[in-house]
């Protein structure tokens, strides 16, 4: 896969805190996740401090006068406020689709990880500065955001689409090559945050294309090959906590667990890709 992530960088630490506090029959909103800026009818909410748009919409790229950055980054990049049916929303872009990296994101708030700004979005307080040390990692509340990311190189697609705020998200990959078809997605959106009862449906199916593919292994479909299927996607919940907007909240799994403030985010920067 082609490397993005260098030129990501000087942008990414001031909004991959905002990124890192979300991971962790339903009526949707008008969040139109198309990589634009705020959506018709919606006005943005622009403080000259808590407002950024670089290398898109006629803008130039962000120098020195953006959080003290002066290398001149070339990633689009928008931050804003924007006011949806009476409700402030931090809304970030970042990337474009078209160079295989590209993410939109609206919180419920009105300040999100910009120091030396208090956080006042759906999530613990987190540095614009240093995100991947950030205490606020792992801390939002998922019902208070709505997001999109894409990932290409062209052979491996990766989506990650949650378009609602009560709902859980719909996860997919898709790799096309001359050799191989293959299709993962599990959609959980018609699952809700206090369902631990529900799975949601998956696909996950490899078609063996090349000319040399052995003929009783061309296809499979786990939904008809597999002999014991066991599936637990988007059986888990999450309990709203103390922080704003019910951050800093709990999840509980159906099966095993994760210990979110235990992670190492360092761990997902390659300083090769980031020098």
């Amino acid at each position: 896969m082609p490397q993005h992530t260098n030129s990501y960088e000087p942008i990414l630490r001031q909004s991959v805190g905002l990124i890192l506090v979300l991971l962790g029959g339903i009526a949707r909103a008008e969040f139109p996740l198309d990589f634009n800026g705020h959506p018709d009818g919606a006005p943005a909410i622009n403080n000259s401090w808590a407002s950024s748009t670089c290398n898109r919409d006629g803008f130039g790229p962000c120098s020195s006068g953006f959080a003290g950055y002066n290398d001149n980054d070339p990633t689009p990049f928008l931050y804003e406020t924007v006011n949806i049916d009476g409700t402030d929303y931090v809304h970030v872009v970042i990337g474009d689709p078209s160079q295989g990296f590209a993410q939109d994101t609206y919180v419920e708030g009105a300040v999100s990880s910009i120091t030396p700004a208090a956080a006042n979005a759906a999530h613990g307080f987190n540095s614009g500065i240093d995100p991947l040390n950030g205490g606020g990692n792992g801390s939002g509340n998922p019902e208070k955001v709505v997001m999109r990311q894409l990932v290409s190189d062209g052979e491996v697609t990766i989506e990650f689409l949650k378009d609602a705020l009560s709902s859980k998200p719909k996860i997919s990959q898709t790799v096309t090559t001359p050799e191989v078809t293959a299709v993962f997605e599990t959609d959980m959106r018609s699952i809700d945050y206090k369902d631990i009862s529900t799975a949601a449906p998956i696909i996950n199916t490899v078609s063996l294309t090349g000319p040399n593919a052995p003929e009783d292994m061309v296809d499979f479909n786990v939904g008809t090959g597999s002999q014991n299927g066991h599936i637990t996607a988007g059986r888990y919940t999450y309990t709203p906590g103390p922080g704003t907007l019910g951050s800093e909240g709990s999840y509980t799994y159906w099966e095993g667990d994760v210990n979110v403030e235990g992670v190492d985010w360092s761990a997902f920067r390659d300083p090769a890709q980031n020098p």
